[in-house]
């Protein structure tokens, strides 16, 4: 993956590109519009006569993030659900500032360790890895040097996020104890009643660039298969096929019973130990919840999709723990239907 991965770069980018893996499976989750394939983005930079790829992992899928440069090699190393990448190459004058975002103070400025896989992308609150690659794409565009700045001008030029959806208020409470990489609480109380989520994943970022900037290429690269083939639509190998850790798989099942309105009390795990690893790359994807895959997948929602509920970045909805937990039954009622 790694040979051809750098075949694709070597050729079709002069400076930067932005490439997406497979961290984990998405395919059995809602989502309106577009089902997202890849969920973790990264900044390929050409250095000297090499690649580097820059990103924001979620070590040890704790509750903060911080910013890695790291041998493409490395890319491919966090146990991805399937050994497929896509590599967007913005435009040669997009690439150029680009390289001079990542070179510059600006590339830590648009940066917040309080990590949060579903962040919010028009709060500042949190930040997903994705959305601090959209951030620099934002701000190599002219969107300012702070992310409240580039925030209001991704909302100004109606940058649309992906949106997931939940049953509401029971499995997104459930979800913020048993999961420390995700939060509910910067995003606007409504959308969170409707059970729905915006979030930064690789189709809203390729479609903001589609929409902002004359790309220069487009492909998909996947194990087994020559670059240049189309890829395959079905499943290609990945490092696991067996699932998740045992605390990881367990808050998937309870928070999946939630979503399909099951009852039943919640129980505890004992959560495994999660060492970091010695490169610190461990636990860097995006919604990496796994499923068991015996079960049929979920109905899709609503065919039209909703307008998502867009609020300044400076004056984002900030809805604490404690005023979930105190809704009204009726409420939460309400967020289930």
């Amino acid at each position: 993956m790694t040979a051809k991965l750098l075949v694709v770069l070597d050729g079709a980018a002069e400076a930067v590109a932005l490439v997406a893996r497979v961290g984990s499976d998405l395919s059995r989750r809602r989502f309106e519009g577009e089902a997202p394939r890849f969920t973790h983005v990264a900044l390929a930079v050409r250095e000297g006569d090499g690649w580097q790829l820059h990103g924001l992992l979620n070590t040890a899928e704790g509750s903060e993030g911080h910013l890695y440069r790291q041998p493409p090699l490395h890319f491919f190393r966090d146990d991805p659900f399937e050994y497929r990448a896509a590599v967007l190459v913005p435009s040669r004058p997009l690439q150029q500032r680009l390289a001079a975002v990542v070179g510059s103070p600006l590339r830590e400025r648009l940066h917040t360790s309080r990590y949060n896989r579903l962040a919010y992308p028009f709060s500042t609150r949190y930040q997903s890895s994705n959305q601090w690659v959209l951030e620099l794409v934002a701000a190599a565009q002219g969107g300012g040097e702070s992310r409240a700045e580039v925030q209001r001008h991704l909302a100004a030029r109606d940058f649309v996020p992906d949106v997931l959806r939940t049953v509401g208020i029971a499995a997104q409470v459930v979800a913020r104890y048993v999961l420390p990489n995700t939060r509910f609480d910067d995003h606007p109380l409504r959308d969170r009643l409707r059970g729905r989520i915006a979030c930064v994943l690789e189709p809203s970022l390729r479609r903001h660039l589609r929409a902002t900037d004359a790309i220069v290429a487009e492909r998909v690269i996947g194990l087994g298969v020559p670059v240049g083939t189309p890829c395959p639509a079905h499943r290609l190998p990945g490092s696991q096929d067996v699932g998740a850790s045992g605390f990881e798989a367990a808050a998937g099942r309870v928070v999946e019973r939630l979503e399909r309105g099951e009852d039943g009390p919640v129980g505890g795990w004992k959560p495994h130990h999660h060492e970091e690893a010695p490169d610190r790359e461990h636990g860097a994807e995006v919604l990496r919840v796994r499923e068991h895959r015996e079960r049929e997948p979920r109905a899709p929602g609503d065919g039209v999709a909703e307008p998502v509920t867009v609020e300044h970045a400076d004056a984002a909805e900030a809805l604490e723990d404690r005023d979930v937990e105190g809704l009204s039954d009726r409420d939460q009622r309400r967020a289930r239907d």
